[in-house]
């Protein structure tokens, strides 16, 4: 019989943190002198405000970085996973041939990457959990600021576990008791058992409630996002609302994970009430902002309930989103795919959908033959770099938005006007399709380059999907297609 030992390291985080405050305190050139203990470096850490603001920002920009967030968990792996590219003429060494054919077990490519993902997401859980602990003790704020700060961590928590859990975790609508991931409360590092599904499911509900209790009091609820800076560092970090897990995150998380769990009811009351409270804080991007000639926000940001500040805009088109790259190494889609996802029958150009707009043709630019010159394809320019750096949404990631509250909404009460309020801000007319397609299909639509596609395949246990490597096939999915195997280095005999 094999046993689960679980590897999860906190301190880089940590030593993160320690780089972003090493300006702030006069008193930590003596650090340079000696080893210290991640003791140590706790106690100095949260022994100030600027220290307790850093310990936090680190866990956030750990889920920025390129093996989570800004880029594996949002526009790349997760995305393959869905189908969403053409990835059949890519070469053996790269990852995305294999995912697409969720083969998970290649020694040079998908197994590392799972085994990464796994050690970046608990990492960051113990680091946030960290902070929990260390915050809970502390006198040191102001009771408001403390559980605002507190409201962040736990819902991260529960954001973090919930992902784990979508990747490695059984397909819950058919399998709710099966084996699923550790929850960590603790920021000790020591092995925990899997639980059961359900059981992962009552630890989420717990801290996504505690969160929702702590963050009561949030400034969103009264300011808003409050997208600009008043040049005070400390008062500063509870600005940009929407650039850290808010109230209102919290909220969209619950219904979010009511849903997968099996209660739509429940998820579509919460969905209403976010919907019902937010009009003037999350309203619809406006026609002129997203066609702007200078800076048009292609990510529909005013809408965005979640993001994060990812940096590495410019490096994931470079890598995967540019004409000169060969399509065999670009992150493409074909033409065909994208008019049936639309339904679109006529030019694709001329067609109304904002979020169609972000799809552009595909003409390889370098030298050389294209693999797939014979093939019309698309290009997304979603996260194209934007001219101004004071533009608010420059390197915001969407990890949540308000469209997916409606779609919930839509799941449960079988009604189009949700759909219809969406079509509306897309720039289309109102729609009398069936409900259940219609839905799938805004999925596909709406959340490229967020992650979410796959997951909802899982939620729904479809037995096929769209094939991207084919105009017109679907591919068929088991369900252990939808399962990352747990990896290697966390088991022993």
């Amino acid at each position: 019989m094999k046993k689960i030992k679980y590897f999860i390291y906190r301190l880089p985080i940590l030593g993160l943190a320690l780089g972003l405050v090493m300006g702030i305190f006069s008193s930590c050139n003596d650090w340079l002198n000696v080893e210290p203990s991640d003791k140590i470096l706790e106690q100095r850490l949260f022994s100030s405000e600027p220290g307790i603001n850093a310990a936090l920002n680190g866990i956030y920009m750990k889920m920025a970085e390129v093996n989570l967030y800004g880029n594996q968990l949002t526009v790349s792996s997760i995305e393959v996973m869905a189908q969403r590219y053409e990835t059949a003429k890519m070469s053996d060494k790269r990852v995305e041939l294999y995912l697409a054919k969720y083969d998970y077990n290649k020694l040079e490519t998908t197994k590392p990457l799972i085994a990464n993902l796994w050690k970046n997401l608990y990492s960051t859980i113990l680091n946030t959990n960290l902070f929990i602990e260390n915050m809970e003790k502390s006198t040191l704020l102001p009771q408001h600021k403390k559980d605002i700060l507190l409201g962040e961590a736990y819902g991260l928590r529960a954001f973090l576990h919930f992902d784990l859990f979508r990747l490695f975790g059984p397909v819950y609508a058919a399998n709710p008791e099966g084996l699923a991931i550790p929850y960590y409360t603790s920021s000790e590092a020591y092995k925990r058992p899997r639980l059961k599904a359900s059981e992962v499911a009552q630890f989420l509900i717990l801290d996504i409630d505690k969160s929702i209790e702590l963050l009561k009091n949030d400034p969103i609820i009264t300011e808003g996002t409050m997208s600009y800076g008043m040049n005070n560092p400390l008062e500063d970090f509870y600005r940009y609302r929407n650039h850290r897990f808010n109230y209102y995150a919290s909220l969209m998380l619950k219904s979010r994970m009511q849903l997968y769990f099996g209660n739509p009811q429940e998820a579509a009351v919460i969905a209403d009430q976010i919907i019902s409270a937010t009009e003037a804080i999350f309203p619809f991007t406006s026609p002129a902002s997203i066609t702007d000639s200078r800076n048009p926000d292609k990510r529909f940001s005013t809408e965005i309930i979640f993001g994060i500040e990812n940096k590495d805009f410019k490096k994931i088109n470079e890598d995967f989103f540019v004409q000169s790259k060969k399509s065999d190494d670009a992150l493409v889609v074909r033409e065909e795919i994208l008019k049936t996802i639309f339904d679109i029958s006529s030019d694709f150009d001329i067609y109304p959908d904002y979020r169609a707009k972000n799809w552009v043709s595909y003409r390889y630019s370098g030298d050389g033959v294209d693999p797939n010159s014979e093939t019309k394809l698309r290009i997304s320019n979603k996260f194209a770099n934007l001219t101004t750096d004071t533009v608010s949404f420059k390197f915001l990631q969407p990890l949540m938005r308000i469209s997916e509250l409606y779609y919930i909404k839509a799941e449960y009460s079988k009604s189009l006007d949700p759909i219809n309020t969406i079509y509306t801000a897309r720039g289309l007319p109102d729609t009398d399709q069936e409900i259940e397609g219609l839905i799938t299909k805004e999925y596909q639509r709406e959340f490229f380059g967020e992650g979410q596609l796959f997951y909802y395949y899982k939620r729904k246990n479809f037995s096929q999907i769209i094939d991207g490597n084919s105009d017109n096939g679907y591919i068929p999915m088991t369900q252990e297609n939808y399962i990352f195997p747990i990896p290697d280095a966390e088991i022993e005999n």
